[in-house]
């Protein structure tokens, strides 16, 4: 499995010149809202003093940094969390006596239906 320097390695001068470089040149995108979310949105802007492009470019320019942040938590699956898996999954095993955990769908199942017969459904 082939990784990309992106998944693996964080460079926050990367990161930065990336920013500076969306600063610099505009992209321009079109998009399609409501009536009432136009409505909404225009209200917004003339609340800041903005025009409605510099508003959706500061909520989008909010928003997208959190995106980021929680793309940069995942991390790829690779043998030794899948062997820390394993090896938590046999410790569970091993304090429960080799008795596995009940199937939550069944145990879901069967309260759904004796509380179906106690309200005569």
């Amino acid at each position: 499995m082939a990784l990309r320097k992106e998944e693996y390695y964080y460079d926050p001068h990367e990161e930065r010149k990336s920013m500076d470089k969306a600063k610099t040149s505009k992209q321009r995108i079109t998009i399609e809202v409501s009536s009432e979310l136009n409505d909404l949105i225009a209200a917004a802007a003339e609340e800041q003093k903005l025009s409605i492009n510099q508003y959706l470019e500061n909520v989008l320019g909010e928003i997208m940094p959190l995106h980021r942040m929680k793309q940069r938590d995942r991390k790829p699956i690779n043998k030794e969390a899948v062997e820390k898996l394993r090896q938590f999954q046999a410790q569970l095993l091993q304090e429960r006596d080799g008795e596995p955990f009940d199937d939550s769908v069944n145990l879901l199942r069967e309260a759904r239906e004796e509380r179906e017969k106690e309200l005569g459904l």
